[in-house]
């Protein structure tokens, strides 16, 4: 004879473990204070990412503006400058 449980037993023992742990408020209370930091870390990581790729863009653009004015004024002087202004006015 083996002391193997039947299945029963474990099935009310799962059941009461589940019961026991739904029906306690500490796990209801670290349940909802794990997933509100994993979704403060999550929002502040999403965010950052958005943020960097914003400045990432906008500083590149200023760069390439400023390269080719620096070009312009460097192959014609304030003249190229000013007729370039005023061709993309």
């Amino acid at each position: 004879m083996t002391d193997e449980p039947t299945p029963d037993p474990i099935a009310q023992a799962v059941a009461h473990g589940i019961a026991t742990a739904v029906a306690s408020p500490a796990t209801w209370q670290a349940g909802f204070e794990a997933l509100a930091k994993y979704a403060q870390e999550r929002a502040q990581r999403e965010a950052g990412n958005w943020l960097f790729r914003g400045l990432r863009l906008v500083i590149g653009k200023a760069l390439g503006f400023a390269f080719l004015f620096l070009a312009l004024y460097y192959l014609g002087g304030v003249t190229a400058v000013l007729a370039y202004l005023k061709v993309k006015a």
